[in-house]
């Protein structure tokens, strides 16, 4: 296969991150910008420490998650634990409810070797375009803040056919590196592979895949000039205040999110009041997938709405058969977004749902850190191929999976 992968070089990776217990100082040595003279880098870097945070009971994670508190996906319900970053202000809302936590330094030293910036990915994707033009058509479905173009890799043989849909997408908080990486890889291995794998052949002559490896280049591009631990999109907001969380903007229970503008979940000034979940949105509203997944890091998890609520949707058993097929074998938890972290509101997969029908997925790779060494791209993606292969063929007819079999007639995997 042609070798289109082109990696920033820069220099070196992640350090190893050493936990700090007690409560410790904030700012006791948090890791510096990583590009002098970029100012959100050096606001990151000199006012934000990593943490672990240790919740009573799931009332008190509850509070965590609607105070503006920045928490992790990771939350451990039997050890009752949750990865966060902690500024001066949230450091005083997490002392108020009276909730101990241990400090941890994650030292970094430049955006690590291999990954690719938003520009080397959007190059890669018009390249396969280019050299696959009957299989890969590069769509562009709207603009961000700064301007960088949204752009989402079409791949099917049959493009003028009615086919089912699915999606899969990366790189929606910024911070999370890997994600994009296996977006990548899996463009290249349905455009490389058709033809020459039964499976993926019998794939791209079967459905209209979609594929999106950077939601929010904005934020992206934050990170890759050091600000290493930026999750929201770049939209400014006055006084000091930068970004919304693009995966707390869909008009489904939004009223019920975080309306801080410095809190780094901030839901916006109004539902899809951003170009980036603005694109989206009009993109599955004319397509209608069937399927979606958005991967991100990290925690091991596979969800799967509703987020707003502990009940369960009327799709619970499809749901629930689909996400134990990908997430068994890897040893990742499975449930509802409320039932296996915490509640949500306006997140982007229950606003598909709810209003699409869509069987919509989102993932928590195992990976211990937003921005891991490069070497677990290929671990995640040995674990993660198959299952994208599979969802991809679930999207034939997603709620019609058999609860007691798991798999679809004729998918072989890789």
């Amino acid at each position: 296969m042609a070798k289109m992968h082109q990696g920033i070089k820069r220099s070196v990776a992640v350090a190893a991150a050493i936990v700090l217990t007690g409560c410790g100082a904030l700012g006791a040595g948090p890791a510096k910008s990583r590009v002098a003279g970029d100012p959100s880098a050096q606001a990151a870097g000199t006012s934000r420490s990593q943490v672990v945070l240790h919740f009573r009971d799931r009332a008190t994670l509850e509070q965590l998650a609607t105070s503006g508190v920045d928490l992790f996906e990771n939350v451990d319900h039997n050890r009752r634990t949750v990865g966060a970053t902690l500024t001066p202000q949230t450091r005083k809302i997490v002392e108020k409810l009276g909730v101990k936590f241990d400090v941890v330094q994650v030292k970094t030293l430049g955006f690590p070797q291999g990954y690719g910036s938003v520009e080397a990915v959007h190059a890669e994707l018009r390249q396969l375009a280019q050299a696959f033009p009957k299989l890969v058509t590069v769509v562009e479905f709207g603009k961000s803040i700064e301007g960088r173009p949204l752009l989402a890799a079409k791949l099917t043989s049959k493009p003028g056919d009615t086919l089912p849909a699915v999606r899969l997408t990366g790189g929606t908080h910024a911070r999370e590196l890997v994600p994009v990486e296996l977006m990548r890889n899996l463009t290249k291995l349905l455009a490389e592979g058709y033809g020459k794998d039964a499976t993926v052949t019998r794939l791209l002559d079967t459905r209209h895949v979609w594929i999106v490896p950077v939601v929010n280049p904005d934020g992206r591009t934050r990170v890759e000039k050091g600000s290493d631990m930026w999750r929201k999109n770049a939209r400014p907001l006055g006084m000091g205040a930068n970004g919304v969380d693009i995966n707390r903007n869909a008009d489904d229970h939004w009223d019920g999110g975080n309306g801080m503008k410095w809190a780094d979940d901030y839901h916006g000034e109004a539902p899809f009041s951003e170009p980036e979940t603005q694109g989206l949105r009009d993109l599955c509203l004319q397509v209608k997938f069937k399927a979606s997944i958005d991967v991100h890091c990290y925690g091991g998890m596979l969800l799967w709405p509703p987020g707003y609520s502990n009940d369960l949707s009327a799709d619970e058993p499809a749901f629930r058969t689909i996400g134990d097929k990908m997430a068994k074998p890897l040893g990742y938890r499975a449930g509802t977004i409320a039932r296996t972290i915490y509640k949500t509101f306006g997140d982007f997969a229950t606003w598909e749902y709810s209003k699409l029908g869509t069987l919509a997925f989102a993932a928590e790779l195992d990976d211990r850190q937003f921005g891991p060494g490069f070497g677990q791209v290929e671990k995640d993606w040995t674990g993660w191929k198959n299952n994208f292969l599979y969802l991809i063929d679930a999207a034939g007819n997603p709620k019609a999976a058999h609860p007691n079999e798991g798999r679809f007639l004729g998918f072989t995997g890789l």
